[in-house]
């Protein structure tokens, strides 16, 4: 949580709505609160409701405007599934802190 909490305060400081949760489920509810979010960086597996599955709603629904995913899968087959299913990006686990606020910042401005 404590990393999510971090992501968070980095993503609002970019002027985009973040929320930290743990789980897919806590996820969906807190997407379909209120309005779009920006940006969802979400775990490629979860219990419950899988990242993809999340990826999915997220798309289907218009919750918001970009998806992360992260992945301890390795190889391109896996990277071009997140993508093709609608993922803005997909990043190796454990993730480096610099690639993913560089994938968000990215992300920022094409918001701008």
């Amino acid at each position: 949580r404590e990393i999510g909490n971090m992501i968070c305060r980095y993503v609002n400081s970019k002027g985009m709505s973040a929320v930290a949760v743990e789980s897919g489920e806590e996820a969906l509810i807190a997407l379909c609160e209120g309005d779009p979010f920006d940006l969802v960086v979400t775990d490629m597996l979860m219990p419950g409701l899988s990242g993809l599955d999340l990826l999915h709603r997220v798309r289907a629904e218009s919750l918001a405007q970009h998806v992360i995913m992260l992945t301890g899968r390795s190889g391109e087959k896996i990277r071009r599934q997140c993508l093709d299913e609608g993922a803005a990006a997909c990043l190796p686990k454990p993730t480096k802190m610099k690639a993913l606020l560089e994938t968000i910042e990215a992300l920022s401005r094409e918001k701008a």
